[in-house]
């Protein structure tokens, strides 16, 4: 086992400091509050992150990256689901690159049809937010769900068609959110998308990411 002095750990701590506060200066080391969704459960509603220029995103990381909207510059956190070259396709909510379900490796939210005593054990536990159920008819829910939580209660997916203002490349007026056509990555871009798959302005409304939008790979996010 190896033993470090105290001299050696206060070195470190020092320039841990020094590398973050100099990657604060140059823009390289970001902090974000997140305050949506689109990313949950990984990147939970009201969480902060912080991201780096420092570290080259490999597929399915988390990235931050510049989007804009309506003239405004936003920066959001996804999920890297394709790079160039990939053949991409979302078949009945499930993602598929290359022809491999590459969704087996990550814990995804959906929206799921709950009742109200429902709401109020998941409320309760903390696993959704109140910001996140809306009545779906006089007497049920929807919510926003880990998918592993959705399976142990038994319930199904409430999927609704597409509605959005600038339909993405991929649209047709008989698509949703879970059916996205085979495609290719083109050069020099990335095929984004939300771990909150129903809940997620990404690829599947806003077309291909181009790489010079990158901001920083997430390296760390607090609850």
């Amino acid at each position: 086992m190896i033993i470090y002095s105290g001299a050696f750990i206060a070195a470190a701590v020092i320039l841990l400091l020094a590398a973050f506060a100099y990657g604060r200066i140059t823009g390289d080391v970001q902090f974000y509050h997140v305050p949506t969704p689109g990313s949950a459960p990984s990147v939970p509603r009201g969480a902060y992150i912080i991201a780096s220029k420092w570290i080259d995103p490999e597929p399915f990381d988390l990235i931050c990256y510049n989007h804009e909207i309506r003239g405004v510059t936003e920066v959001w956190v996804q999920r890297i689901c394709g790079l160039p070259g990939d053949t991409i396709e979302l078949r009945e909510g499930a993602l598929h690159v290359n022809g491999i379900d590459a969704d087996s490796g990550l814990r995804l939210q959906h929206r799921y049809g709950i009742n109200q005593r429902q709401e109020k054990q998941f409320l309760k536990r903390g696993i959704v937010a109140a910001a996140d159920v809306q009545p779906l008819s006089s007497i049920d829910l929807v919510a926003h769900l880990p998918d592993d939580v959705a399976r142990d209660e038994l319930l199904l997916r409430v999927p609704y068609p597409w509605q959005w203002e600038h339909p993405s490349p991929f649209y047709r007026p008989d698509w949703s959110e879970d059916e996205v056509p085979s495609i290719v990555v083109p050069d020099d871009h990335w095929f984004m998308l939300g771990d909150n798959r129903h809940s997620s302005v990404d690829s599947r409304y806003i077309g291909f990411v181009h790489r010079k939008s990158f901001v920083g790979t997430v390296i760390k996010v607090f609850r």
